[in-house]
């Protein structure tokens, strides 16, 4: 287990959320190609699977990411009246 998983599956998640609001029809892969903006984490998952990383803990993120962004985890956000 390496350290830097966490900080990886935290980084899909944002990515997601990125991704999601983002206009851009796509977006570039190291100059290599380009990958449709929505397609570009589930892209990122299948290249860190294929290299050797964890697909669950790298899944999970990738779903807290939809889940933040369609509203799910609103409960958990800090409430705006005191």
């Amino acid at each position: 287990m390496n350290c830097a998983n966490g900080g990886w599956v935290s980084v899909l998640g944002f990515l997601v959320v990125h991704t999601q609001r983002s206009q851009t029809p796509s977006m570039s892969f190291w100059g290599l190609c380009n990958i449709p903006t929505k397609l570009y984490p589930w892209f990122l998952l299948l290249l860190f699977a294929l290299l050797g990383g964890s697909f669950l803990d790298n899944l999970c993120g990738i779903l807290v990411g939809y889940a933040f962004h369609y509203g799910h985890l609103r409960r958990l956000l800090p409430s705006e009246q005191r």
